[in-house]
């Protein structure tokens, strides 16, 4: 076994995702937090902290307590955003799933994990998940019960709903806001927040509010990340890169989240850095490969980026110069670590 110690200044927070997300929103208010551009939406810093409270409200409404855990299965959205604000706010552990899974695997993840409650798309790369959505609800888990989101229409019954009947954009009340506050002050900075599955054997990765708000803290200190930063992310949620790197490293430093797709497009991801002005790109190498690719075809084409992030995989020197070179890429910085390190652990400079 080998050992490597970094240095221990500046010291690690001891806060959890709903003390971050409060102490945002009143320093950046109405600046924009997330732009999903493919729904033409978005959330300002202040409306995260508003919907961490609001969907916290409606999943304690559904019975669940701390503790719990909640799946969901969706591709990057701003629903995704929203269900990650209100899991951290209700104190239930988050699991990401991988929206590649098949019926099978899904129910098999949904029961490891004895999720309470699935967040599931009712349609993804344009295909129903009515298998899925079966699959789960004739699981071996004991009243779980389901929301779908999206447009398409599902029969709702006593244990499946949309996320429009799920939710409610009123404004809690007094009592509400009191349960809320009084449940996120009892959360601690050692709580699980999420829970990731990994490559190869089925297990889950336990993750708390501690590892993750640090990782993605530091990972956009290396970032050099400001509040006048826009990153542009494409690598999925359901992954610690979107979620931690991407997310949670934008939001930990005051900056704005660019989600061009519900799944990785290269035109789209192109669109979004010239539509958006953006400063940083995010992706696995084939991400970049593929948006190399798609360069030719971009109008207008994308400005100037002053760096980009690469993991996942190995990175070639050929792909890092062709990043300077095509994409004009200031720096290109590379990550290297695993999920169960929330998930980074070494990073160039």
């Amino acid at each position: 076994m080998s050992l490597v110690y970094g240095p221990t200044d500046p010291p690690l927070w001891e806060k959890t995702l709903a003390e971050l997300i409060n102490e945002q929103a009143e320093k950046y208010e109405e600046k924009k937090a997330v732009v999903i551009p493919w729904q033409n939406a978005s959330l300002t810093y202040r409306d995260l902290a508003n919907r961490g409270v609001e969907v916290a409200r409606d999943i304690l409404a559904l019975g669940l307590r701390p503790g719990d855990c909640i799946g969901i299965l969706a591709g990057n959205c701003q629903e995704y955003i929203e269900v990650v604000m209100g899991a951290g706010y209700a104190g239930c552990p988050l699991v990401v799933l991988n929206i590649n899974y098949t019926p099978k695997e899904l129910a098999s993840a949904v029961e490891r994990t004895t999720c309470k409650l699935l967040f599931i798309s009712s349609e993804l790369k344009d295909n129903t998940m009515d298998g899925h959505i079966t699959a789960v609800l004739t699981s071996t888990v004991d009243g779980l019960q389901v929301v779908t989101l999206g447009n398409q229409t599902v029969q709702e019954g006593s244990r499946l709903q949309s996320f429009k009947a799920f939710t409610s954009t009123s404004r809690p009340t007094p009592q509400e806001q009191s349960n809320v506050a009084r449940i996120c002050a009892e959360i601690k900075p050692d709580d699980l927040l999420n829970l990731q599955f990994t490559s190869g054997a089925p297990k889950a990765a336990m993750l708390t509010h501690r590892n993750i708000l640090n990782n993605a803290r530091f990972v956009g200190h290396h970032l050099a990340l400001t509040p006048s930063d826009t990153i542009c992310s494409p690598p999925p949620l359901f992954h610690c890169f979107g979620l931690v790197m991407g997310l949670l490293s934008t939001l930990a430093h005051g900056a704005t989240l660019v989600l061009p797709s519900a799944t990785f497009s290269a035109p789209a991801t192109l669109a979004a850095l010239a539509q958006h002005r953006c400063s940083v790109l995010l992706g696995v190498p084939t991400m970049f490969l593929a948006a190399l690719a798609a360069l030719p075809a971009a109008s207008p084409p994308p400005p100037p980026l002053r760096t980009a992030l690469a993991a996942g995989s190995p990175v070639p020197v050929p792909l890092v110069r062709r990043l300077r070179d095509e994409l004009r890429v200031g720096k290109v910085l590379v990550a290297y670590g695993m999920t169960e390190t929330s998930p980074v652990s070494f990073m160039t400079r």
